[in-house]
């Protein structure tokens, strides 16, 4: 009688190991997309604090609200103006991100109201806002 060679795998053993593999790919994939996901909406939302400040530099620099406006998406830098008034400096906007902000209407305790809104287009149906007149974020 002879003796087999039993050096190599069998094939049930690397099905195994490919299924094995698959799994793994699968779940390293769902986990970086989630986590490119998340840098967008860390983009939007440094967009629209920086936009938020731009509008209150504004503000002080010229004791005028800009007009409302947009911008995007970027990457882009926008003006923001009043009349007379421009201010080059702008706001800066991210790779894919869109801002909008409205300046007008009044607050309950009689304050301008600043909304800004921010988005980006790889993330669908999301969107950062910030309500001046609820004094946040959401």
């Amino acid at each position: 009688m002879e003796k087999k060679d039993s050096s190599g795998f069998t094939l049930i053993e690397v099905l195994i190991v490919l299924a094995i593999i698959a799994i793994l790919s699968s779940i390293a994939l769902l986990q970086y997309n989630k986590m490119k996901e998340n840098a967008y909406k860390a983009a939007v939302k440094t967009d629209v604090r920086n936009t938020l400040e731009s509008i209150l530099n504004f503000k002080i620099m010229y004791s005028k609200y800009p007009d409302s406006g947009s911008c995007g998406p970027g990457p882009q830098v926008c003006t923001l103006h009043n009349g007379s008034y421009i201010d080059n400096k702008g706001v800066v906007v991210s790779k894919g991100v869109t801002i909008t902000w409205q300046i007008g209407g009044t607050c309950s305790d009689s304050s301008t109201q600043i909304l800004i809104t921010g988005s980006h287009k790889f993330v669908s149906g999301w969107q950062f806002i910030y309500d001046s007149c609820e004094n946040r974020f959401r």
